[in-house]
C-alpha cells in the first residue's frame, strides 16, 4: 500500500511538505521586491540579502533577549515526554521523570546582556564583518546602517492581523476597573 501524505500548494503549484514552507515561498517575491526597493535596485545584493535572510536575522537580534515561544516549550515538552517514555524504568532518568513537566515549565534560554542602542549597533556590525570577510567591511556598513530597511524588508508579505475594535474596547473597560479597583484600595 502507498503512505498519504499532506502536502501544501502554493499559488505558482509548487508543493511543499509543511504550511510554513509554502508560506515562505508566496512571501519570497514580495520580500525580493522590497530588498531591491531597499538597495536601490542592486539586484545582486537583493539576491544575497535574501539568501542569508536567517543567518541576517539572527545577527540583527544580537543583543536582544531571546524569549521562548510557546511552540518552543511543547517541542521541549514532546521531547521530554519521548525521552520519559523510553527511559521511564531506569534509576539514572528517575529525576527527569519525576519532574519533566517542570523542567519545561522552567526552561530558558541562556542569558544574555541586555545591549544599548550604540552597543548593539558595534555588536551587529562586527558580526557581518565576520560573517562577510574583512574585505568587505563597507558592506558591512551598509547592511549594518540599513539593518532596519532590511528587516522591514524581510516582514514583507506577512498578513497583519488588526485587533477588533470591540477588543479594544473591551481592554480599554479592562484597564478602567482595575484602575478603579487599584484607587480604592490605595485609598482604604
Amino acid at each position: 500500500m502507498s503512505e498519504v501524505k499532506p502536502v501544501f500548494q502554493a499559488a505558482d503549484g509548487t508543493l511543499f511538505n509543511t504550511k510554513a514552507e509554502a508560506v515562505d515561498h508566496g512571501r519570497a517575491p514580495k520580500i525580493r521586491a522590497a530588498l531591491m526597493t531597499a538597495t536601490a535596485g542592486n539586484e545582486e545584493l537583493s539576491d544575497w540579502l535574501l539568501e542569508k535572510k536567517e543567518e541576517l536575522a539572527q545577527i540583527f537580534g544580537t543583543g536582544t533577549v531571546k524569549r521562548v515561544t510557546k511552540s518552543e516549550r511543547n517541542k521541549l515538552t514532546k521531547a521530554l515526554e519521548a525521552v520519559v517514555e523510553q527511559h521511564k524504568d531506569e534509576p539514572k532518568f528517575a529525576f527527569l521523570v519525576a519532574h519533566y513537566e517542570d523542567v519545561a515549565k522552567s526552561f530558558k534560554w541562556p542569558g544574555q546582556k541586555r545591549l544599548d542602542a550604540d552597543e548593539k549597533a558595534a555588536a551587529i556590525k562586527e558580526l557581518l564583518v565576520e560573517m562577510l570577510g574583512p574585505d568587505n567591511v563597507e558592506a558591512a556598513d551598509w547592511v549594518a546602517q540599513n539593518a532596519a530597511t532590511i528587516e522591514a524588508a524581510f516582514e514583507a508579505g506577512k498578513v497583519k492581523r488588526e485587533v477588533s475594535p470591540q477588543a479594544k474596547e473591551g481592554l480599554a473597560l479592562h484597564r478602567a476597573k482595575v484602575k478603579a479597583e487599584k484607587e480604592a484600595a490605595a485609598a482604604e
